[in-house]
């Protein structure tokens, strides 16, 4: 790439604004794993019409990184099932392979 490709980039750089987001007018939204920082908004169901590039979050995610172990239990132990899901349950296990309906008659209820 040329230096050239770059200044073509840092103009559309500058153009990306989370201000200029108009989320309540967007037809169509367009998340990428490519680009997960940012998002792309089509404000017409019309195909031809271009995406409109945006950034939703800054590239420092060392202060906004949550780990499964940050969170707090919502419960101390398995939640008991109703006696008529249990039993819908155990029902359905009569047509599925036994390998499977293990788990379901192991569940608590």
């Amino acid at each position: 790439m040329s230096q050239n490709d770059f200044k073509d980039f840092s103009a559309i750089e500058q153009d990306i604004t989370i201000k200029n987001l108009k989320i309540t007018q967007a037809m169509w939204l367009k998340l990428t794993a490519d680009a997960p920082n940012h998002v792309n908004i089509r404000e017409s169901h019309n195909t031809l019409r271009p995406w409109t590039f945006h950034q939703i979050r800054k590239n420092d995610f060392k202060d906004n990184t949550l780990s499964i172990k940050d969170l707090p239990l919502v419960y101390e132990s398995p939640v008991a099932l109703t006696k008529e899901k249990k039993k819908d349950l155990l029902d359905m296990c009569k047509y599925m392979p036994q390998q499977y309906s293990d788990f379901y008659t192991s569940l608590p209820g």
